[in-house]
């Protein structure tokens, strides 16, 4: 079985919008084989069931009429996984945001759902409890009944799957299908063993001895065995013996979009957030997080793993005028309108494509140094800067030293203030504020008041 955790993505804040995204990764445990089913305990409850009508169905989108914080799924139970009692309805709630781990199901589709009960009695269900379509579980159930049987089953099963990043902004789920007749290899020092998927991309290895494996597998052009979301390659895979371990192996595109947003200077501006978009999904997407990369001075922005298509790539989507990028919407190609913008056109065998967009004019900055100390003089080692009105992100130097892009001409106020636990066990809050209204000062120093945080040890 498959194990899900919750992945958070977080970013900055540009204009407005918080880079904030849910997902999930999978967890092969490598432990020997137990009940695929599960033990049936109070309060949860897993089964194969058909959607029969649903009320409040699908995200919450701003401006829409339907402002329900909830949706209401009703389930006919098509086969009982792990229960402590026979059902033949269920009936799931699940909150309706786009980022939020809820989850969505459609109408008359058959699922594999794992839930659990509330503390009002109803249940409850999110993406990253392992639910999936009943036609992606059915290498899973396949084990689940036949160790009901009692018949041997693999020590590793599972699916080799070509995705690709699942952000809206860019996905295309036709693109996604299980890999066929593809050579698969766990390798552990000399020892290598081999399955061939099947026309569904299915692979299973009986009588594997227990190890960590490295996986490998013969792809097609323009593909490698990769994560979604989380960068690096796959871990190498831990086999218990006696296991019947499910793991699904991802291969993605190994096309890359990275570049710089540069100004008239000729230089990268300080922090930049990019946007991309298939061409045929630009402007449809309002509402959804569309994928986000960063850029931060000289390191450039990086999209990972781009399929095959046409892509619109833009600079400050939402035209605010940030301090550290004070430039307003430009695509690719140095336009500002989208009708003008150059494509980007990825195949199956690009590699790494570099994309720079051109931004001009911009509203005038100034840049400060902000020291913070405390009452001793020192530097000040765990302090956080906050700016208002809003203003660039403050950029740690060092110990106790801060830079921030600023609007000239605009009056702030910096806030320090300190979150530690201090030696005596107490929670410090300490913070002092102070006004930055002459625009000729490039630095200032603020004192915190009382007992210092404990200088921390950084990576």
């Amino acid at each position: 079985m498959i194990r899900f955790l919750a992945v958070f993505v977080f970013g900055a804040v540009f204009g407005g919008n918080s880079l904030i995204a849910c997902s999930c990764t999978h967890v092969s445990m490598p432990g020997p084989c137990g009940n695929l089913a599960g033990t049936p305990v109070k309060g949860s409850i897993s089964f194969v069931g058909t959607v029969t009508s649903a009320e409040h169905a699908g995200v919450l989108e701003r401006g829409a009429d339907d402002v329900s914080p909830l949706a209401y799924y009703h389930f006919h139970v098509d086969e009982l996984i792990a229960g402590l009692e026979e059902v033949s309805k269920v009936d799931i709630v699940s909150t309706r945001g786009g980022a939020d781990c809820s989850a969505h199901f459609r109408l008359g589709i058959q699922y594999l759902i794992y839930a659990y009960q509330t503390q009002d009695g109803t249940w409850s269900t999110n993406i990253c409890s392992g639910n999936r379509l009943a036609s992606e579980a059915a290498l899973f159930l396949q084990q689940v009944r036949a160790q009901r049987r009692g018949e041997k089953l693999p020590s590793i099963y599972g699916i080799l799957r070509r995705v690709e990043e699942p952000y809206r902004s860019v996905r295309n789920p036709e693109y996604e299908r299980g890999l066929a007749s593809i050579r698969i290899r766990l390798r552990e020092g000399d020892r290598s063993l081999e399955s061939i998927t099947d026309a569904e991309g299915r692979y299973m290895l009986y009588d594997v001895p227990r190890g960590t494996y490295r996986i490998e597998a013969d792809l097609p052009t323009g593909l490698e065995l990769a994560q979604t979301i989380l960068s690096g390659p796959a871990p190498p895979l831990e086999i218990a013996g006696g296991a019947c371990l499910e793991h699904e192996i991802t291969a993605l595109p190994k096309a890359r979009i990275t570049g710089h947003v540069i100004s008239d200077s000729g230089m990268p501006a300080d922090l930049a957030s990019v946007a991309l978009y298939r061409q045929e999904l630009y402007g449809q997407q309002r509402g959804s997080p569309a994928w986000r990369e960063l850029q931060q001075g000289s390191k450039p922005f990086v999209f990972d793993h781009i399929a095959a298509g046409s892509y619109i790539l833009v600079f400050n989507e939402n035209d605010n005028r940030d301090p550290d990028a004070p430039f307003g919407r430009t695509f690719f190609g140095d336009v500002p309108d989208v009708a003008q913008a150059k494509r980007l056109v990825v195949s199956e065998t690009d590699g790494v494509i570099t994309a720079d967009i051109h931004v001009h004019g911009g509203t005038e900055t100034r840049k400060i140094q902000v020291n913070v100390v405390g009452e001793d003089g020192k530097p000040y080692a765990d302090a956080y800067l906050s700016l208002r009105p809003r203003a660039g992100f403050p950029l740690r130097q060092s110990d106790g030293v801060h830079t921030v892009n600023l609007l000239k001409g605009t009056a702030y106020e910096i806030t320090a203030q300190s979150f530690c636990l201090l030696k005596t066990g107490a929670l410090s809050n300490a913070k002092v504020s102070a006004q930055m209204v002459d625009s000729a000062v490039s630095e200032m120093t603020l004192v915190i008041p009382g007992e210092p945080c404990p200088k921390q040890k950084r990576p």
